[in-house]
């Protein structure tokens, strides 16, 4: 059986699939999907508990393995391996130095920004950092509190 393949205007092949595995996925995953939504309650206690089983029983190993690739990351760096050039000897970046840091403050406070400025205050009014009931306008001044508000300021993201 041939791929499915799906080009653009000019040609170019963006897509390219293999119709039984894509087919057999995508019905493995629709079947999941659709069990989960009948079986809302079973499934959730399935769900907790596998993700407590992973949380206990090998958190260990996702400490382990960002250590190692960070490890690597700077091995590579000071090595005879850092002035190797991606792309072939001619390759040129496409950003700058200053730039790609730009993008990736931008994405570091894009992130923070979109996700933490509404997670952070309900996280602290359902749950204050400093004794107040749960809900109430004590615990939401709680989060003016100066460890909240030092969680956005420059020394954090150096």
């Amino acid at each position: 059986m041939e791929n499915w393949v799906i080009r653009n205007r000019n040609g170019a092949r963006i897509i390219d699939l293999n119709p039984v595995v894509f087919g057999i996925s995508a019905g493995i995953i629709l079947l999941f999907v659709a069990l989960s939504l009948v079986f809302l309650d079973e499934m959730s206690t399935v769900f907790d508990a596998t993700q407590a089983w992973v949380a206990n029983k090998t958190g260990w190993m996702f400490v382990l393995g960002t250590n190692i690739i960070l490890g690597y990351c700077v091995y590579l760096a000071f090595s005879r391996f850092a002035n190797v050039r991606i792309g072939g000897p001619d390759a040129t970046p496409d950003f700058t130095l200053q730039g790609w840091f730009a993008m990736l403050f931008s994405a570091g406070m894009g992130i923070g920004l979109l996700f933490y400025s509404v997670a952070e205050p309900m996280y602290h009014l359902l749950t204050p950092p400093h004794g107040e009931i749960p809900g109430t306008p004590g615990a939401y001044r709680s989060h003016d509190h100066p460890q909240c508000r030092t969680m956005w300021d420059v020394s954090r993201r150096i």
